[in-house]
């Protein structure tokens, strides 16, 4: 906790392992960016998530390891896999967030600027959304798969600006959503929507547009 600082301190954290604890796996509360490199953080069975991030700044996740641990990993936790609460631009690569209990894979509450994704697993959450994303502006996930979810497999709100929403593959068969029983993707926004190579079937509704 750096929240209180008279200047605006980061947090920074590369290879960090977080297992079985009796609360959240990690709990950061900063005034400035949060970066975290190589992230695992699983079956945090005390009744809270993976991993809780509240910052002034922005987030960012990504994955440089190869191997088994090539992805940040947020899984089999009690509630949810990972809940992100910024004030700035939030960019996540190459993580996972799949197997939790009794809440989302990973929520971008309101106050994000942007959220831009690239790599994501959001899978098998049972009780809810593989992912539950709010910004101001422009929200942009490419190469992605989220499936056999509790509720939706993604939703998606920057109805509050004018910024648009891009969804894409990499190549086919890389953009995917299927098999969750009430809207695979569900987009709000007041700008354009752009749609590529994306893969959306096994559903009631395929892409929902309130």
């Amino acid at each position: 906790d750096n929240s209180t600082s008279t200047s605006s301190p980061g947090v920074t954290i590369k290879d960090g392992y977080f297992y079985d604890t009796t609360l959240a796996g990690f709990d950061i509360l900063s005034k400035g960016p949060v970066k975290i490199t190589d992230m695992n953080s699983n079956q945090n069975n005390g009744g809270q998530a993976g991993g809780v991030i509240r910052t002034a700044g922005s987030v960012t996740l990504d994955a440089t390891a190869t191997g088994y641990y090539d992805y940040n990993n947020f899984g089999y936790n009690a509630t949810n896999g990972l809940l992100i609460e910024a004030g700035g631009a939030v960019n996540i690569k190459k993580s996972s967030f799949s197997n939790n209990t009794a809440g989302y894979g990973l929520t971008v509450a309101p106050g994000a600027s942007s959220v831009t994704m690239t790599g994501i697993r959001a899978n098998s959450n049972s009780a809810g959304y593989g992912m539950d994303i709010t910004a101001s502006g422009a929200i942009t996930l490419t190469d992605f798969e989220a499936y056999d979810n509790g509720t939706y497999g993604i939703r998606m709100d920057n109805s509050g600006g004018t910024a648009g929403v891009t969804l894409s593959g990499l190549s086919s068969d890389t953009a995917n959503a299927y098999n969750n029983p009430t809207y695979n993707l569900t987009v709000l926004t007041n700008g354009a929507l752009k749609l590529s190579y994306l893969s959306s079937t096994d559903s009631p509704v395929a892409v929902s547009l309130p």
